[in-house]
């Protein structure tokens, strides 16, 4: 049977949201929990904004204990990528799909690649792209790389709470 949030396991079929086996995107436990709570924090900042500070503050605190217990944080700030559907397929197959580009100005570092990662774990955190669109992280943790200088290889370089966003 495979690991995962679902209820009826599928062999060979792989989420494209969490990474598990056993579910599609689709029908994601995690990617449903986290669209849960980003429109309950939608709402609330609405209800902020419309002068209802204290009813906003109490379902905030009533909502924390349900954020904690889905790893469920703002965390990353605005992203810097957002790319069409014709425009991913042509960069997955570049060589920037297969290189670390890294951004030292970057709030977090990101990659849709889950096997780059050393070490892992699920989180949902919901990411804003420079467009304004959400996406969600299926995990975090640390990854490993060799960076190259001109054509010499320089020590390895460990990221710590890299981002997995597989819709990147």
């Amino acid at each position: 049977m495979a690991a995962g949030p679902t209820s009826s396991p599928s062999q060979g079929v792989r989420c494209t949201f969490c990474d598990w086996e056993g579910h599609t995107e689709a029908s994601c436990k995690f990617k449903e929990n986290a669209v849960k709570m980003q429109k309950a924090k939608t709402a609330d900042r609405r209800q902020e904004r419309r002068g209802g500070k204290k009813k906003a503050q109490n379902a905030q605190e009533a909502s924390a204990d349900v954020e904690a217990s889905a790893n469920v944080a703002e965390y990353a700030g605005k992203a810097s990528v957002a790319l069409s559907a014709s425009a991913r397929s042509s960069w997955l197959s570049s060589l920037a799909a297969a290189n670390w580009n890294t951004d030292t100005g970057a709030t977090s570092h990101m990659t849709p690649h889950r096997h780059w990662f050393a070490s892992y774990s699920p989180h949902i955190i919901p990411v804003r792209l420079a467009n304004d669109t959400i996406i969600y992280t299926a995990g975090m943790g640390s990854v490993m790389f060799e960076p190259v200088l001109g054509e010499s290889k320089a020590p390895v370089v460990v990221l710590h709470d890299v981002l997995h966003v597989p819709q990147l």
